[in-house]
């Protein structure tokens, strides 16, 4: 519910700045061409490259048995220049958010190795903390995080 809730602000956002934006999930009911619940990682970004889109961003949250761990971090694959900038700029404007630095980290994950255009992995911050738990809670803060995600998108394109 909260990735979904981001994810629907960070469109919003995204919008308004003049931005087309397509997700893989959404609230309404009849979003059945691309449903979360029967889509891999990998068909996320099949359909990206089929777009074409210019960009991917898979947002989530982290979880770890103990709640210390918290934080924001961005993943990229590596391998690819653009979307090691793409994450260095987004977990620049998301350390923002106060939750802590964890840095960018590169990751073979099948949504960042199936894209065809720059792609990060965002993990906002961990559920399992009861900090960040309760920072994403509230609306207000998911709109922040949007705003933030927004601003870095802005500069990775200036």
């Amino acid at each position: 519910d909260l990735t979904l809730a981001v994810a629907e602000s960070l469109r919003a956002s995204l919008e308004r700045a003049g931005a087309a934006v397509r997700l893989s999930r959404d609230a309404s009911p009849d979003f059945d061409q691309y449903s979360y619940r029967t889509m891999d990682s990998s068909e996320r970004a099949a359909v990206a490259n089929e777009l074409p889109a210019d960009m991917l961003l898979a947002v989530h949250f982290n979880w770890y048995k103990s709640p210390s761990y918290g934080g924001t971090e961005v993943w990229h694959r590596g391998d690819r220049a653009d979307s090691a900038r793409l994450a260095a700029v987004l977990q620049s404007h998301l350390v923002g958010l106060g939750l802590g630095d964890r840095g960018t980290r590169m990751g073979d994950y099948a949504v960042l190795r199936a894209a065809q255009m720059p792609a990060a992995l965002l993990e906002l911050g961990f559920l399992s903390r009861p900090r960040d738990a309760a920072f994403f809670a509230d609306p207000q803060n998911i709109a922040i995080a949007a705003g933030l995600i927004t601003e870095a998108l802005l500069e990775y394109y200036r």
